[in-house]
């Protein structure tokens, strides 16, 4: 059981969607580095917000861009267990004879 068919491994699709996962990813960081110095300006010049909140906003924002190659993983793998355990559903039943007197 694995996730060639999702992946698109044997078309070599992988490596492309590799790249295009890298180009999103650096787009999402230059946009987080922007926004980042948005809110600082906004800070120094109107003191809104505070310096605790833009930090921890952004940190977790890092974060989860760095490791959305790995969230979309597991999702794909916990997609393809339990596509796989409810199809083999129906011949369990039939195989155990549960019809059955």
């Amino acid at each position: 059981m694995t996730n060639d068919m999702v992946y698109g491994s044997w078309l070599h699709l992988d490596v492309y969607l590799w790249k295009l996962r890298n180009i999103c990813k650096n787009f999402a960081n230059f946009a987080l580095l922007g926004i980042l110095l948005r809110e600082i300006i906004q800070y120094v010049t109107k003191k809104t917000g505070s310096i605790q909140s833009i930090v921890t906003k952004s940190v977790i924002a890092g974060i989860l861009i760095q490791a959305s190659w790995f969230i979309m993983a597991a999702l794909l793998d916990i997609s393809t267990i339990a596509t796989a355990a409810i199809g083999s559903f129906p011949s369990h039943f039939i195989d155990s004879n549960a019809f059955s007197k």
